[in-house]
């Protein structure tokens, strides 16, 4: 899933970053992320450091994957409104 596609790519110096990246979906919310309070920064980078994003590769590499999870949920929505 996205979540173990982001921990590969995540910069490890500790591991710290890598243990709080998670992926969850809850209903019609996906959420991905990480809970360490420096990942916005290695994400995105700052003025004394390079950007390393780990985030938005892994997301970019599933959305069709995940595109194709929201389609057939949306067909099976509408097929249910279809029964009542």
């Amino acid at each position: 899933m996205v979540g173990d596609l982001a921990r590969a790519r995540v910069p490890v110096r500790t591991g710290y970053l890598r243990s709080t990246i998670y992926s969850r979906i809850k209903g019609w919310v996906a959420e991905v992320g990480a809970e360490a309070a420096y990942a916005m920064f290695v994400e995105f980078g700052t003025r004394h450091m390079q950007a390393r994003p780990f985030l938005y590769p892994a997301i970019q590499e599933w959305l069709p994957v995940l595109e194709q999870i929201v389609c057939e949920a949306i067909d099976m929505a509408k097929a249910e409104a279809a029964l009542q």
